[in-house]
């Protein structure tokens, strides 16, 4: 199976075209392919690991929302809201998967 998603990734190129100028995309699942939403979704299953209990991680396609009912405050709330986009960052630094 890995040999066959290897050889179904390998080789292929695809273009982004933005009025004429044309840009070569060098990695990723071809858009609109069969697999692209399956292999997506394996590839980013392990996110929400990286969450405490009381986080609660919505995945929908390349959609993250994240959810939480504890109790934060005046004096943290800075921190405790930056502290879980941080997570989310540093788990897509260590895939090699840039965030827009």
């Amino acid at each position: 199976m890995l040999e066959w998603i290897g050889d179904f990734l390998t080789g292929r190129t695809q273009q982004t075209r933005v009025g004429t100028a044309l840009s070569d995309i060098i990695s990723g699942v071809i858009q609109g392919s069969c697999l692209g939403h399956v292999l997506f979704l394996l590839y980013i299953s392990d996110l929400v690991d990286v969450f405490s209990d009381d986080v609660i991680v919505i995945l929908y396609a390349d959609d993250v929302r994240l959810y939480s009912s504890c109790m934060i405050s005046v004096n943290d709330i800075d921190f405790e809201l930056q502290m879980n986009p941080d997570k989310i960052c540093k788990w897509a630094n260590d895939w090699q998967l840039p965030i827009s």
